[in-house]
């Protein structure tokens, strides 16, 4: 079956109150999408019952490993990838859960791609001149070319390098880039 739109998100201990405001915002501007939770199966004894109810009442649950043990955020590409396997020819969502939805997110129905967020501020290490040279060791690493300071910070509006937020991130149908960042990250930062 194609859905329209599939939510996903990554519950943490600390996120108890943001994932009930997430959820919350969701249902209130999407009544009938599909919503996936993906809890790190060594912290779920952490989560508080609450919230654990609440997303069992709402989402469907994927528990499953914290693919870099020390990297947090590495969740995130773990709940993206479960997203694009379960539902193949959707567009997913995952959206961090410090986010508020106050209106529909308008999307293209034709979008069949990757959109991603730039990052706010130009001031994080990773999006000023110092942070070039590491840049560079990364992209040549991956065999890719480094397209230097191509992008804009989304509230400064400073020029920076391809530097993303991963609070929102859309995969188009039949797109799995989730799986692949997963497995970019994990080589990246064994590398580096």
């Amino acid at each position: 079956m194609v859905l329209d739109n599939v939510f996903c998100f990554v519950v943490t201990p600390d996120s108890d109150d943001e994932v009930r405001t997430l959820l919350s915002s969701l249902l209130e501007v999407y009544h009938s999408a599909d919503y996936l939770a993906y809890m790190v199966s060594s912290e779920q004894d952490e989560i508080s019952n609450k919230t654990i109810e609440a997303v069992e009442d709402q989402c469907e649950v994927f528990v499953g490993d914290l693919p870099i043990s020390e990297y947090p955020i590495s969740s995130k590409t773990a709940a993206l990838a479960a997203v694009e396997d379960k539902y193949p020819n959707s567009r997913r969502l995952f959206i961090d859960t410090d986010v508020v939805l106050l209106n529909r997110i308008s999307i293209m129905p034709s979008y069949n791609e990757v959109a991603v967020k730039s990052i706010d501020w130009g001031d994080q290490h990773w999006a000023r001149q110092e942070s070039e040279n590491d840049w560079e060791k990364v992209y040549r690493w991956i065999g890719a070319e480094y397209p230097g300071y191509c992008c804009r910070s989304t509230v400064d509006q400073s020029k920076i390098p391809p530097y993303y937020n991963a609070g929102v991130i859309l995969s188009g149908p039949g797109v799995e880039f989730g799986s692949d960042w997963k497995q970019l990250t994990k080589k990246v930062y064994n590398q580096f």
